[in-house]
C-alpha cells in the first residue's frame, strides 16, 4: 500500500505513503504492544480547555490553581457527601 501512494502522481497521496513510510515502526508497535498517548493527548487537550476559559484571568496564582483543581478526580471533590 505504501508502495502504491508513493508512486501516484497526485501530492497529497505521496505525501500519505511518506507519512505512513516514516510511521511504519511506531503504527506496528501500536498493535504489538496497544500502547498509545491519548492519555497525555487528553491531558494536553483539557489544559489547553481550561487555558481558553481563562482568559480572563490576570491573576497566575488563580490560573494555577484553576488547572490543579481541573485534574483532581470527581469523587474526590464530594469525599463529605
Amino acid at each position: 500500500m505504501i508502495l502504491n501512494l508513493k508512486s501516484e502522481d497526485d501530492g497529497e497521496l505521496t505525501s500519505s505513503g511518506n507519512t505512513l513510510k516514516r510511521w511504519k515502526e511506531s503504527i506496528l508497535n501500536h498493535f504489538d504492544n496497544g500502547i498509545t498517548n491519548g492519555f497525555t493527548e487528553g491531558r494536553n487537550t483539557k489544559i489547553r480547555m481550561l487555558k481558553r476559559v481563562s482568559f480572563a484571568l490576570r491573576n497566575l496564582e488563580v490560573y494555577w490553581r484553576k488547572m490543579l483543581l481541573g485534574f483532581v478526580p470527581s469523587r474526590s471533590c464530594f469525599h463529605t457527601i
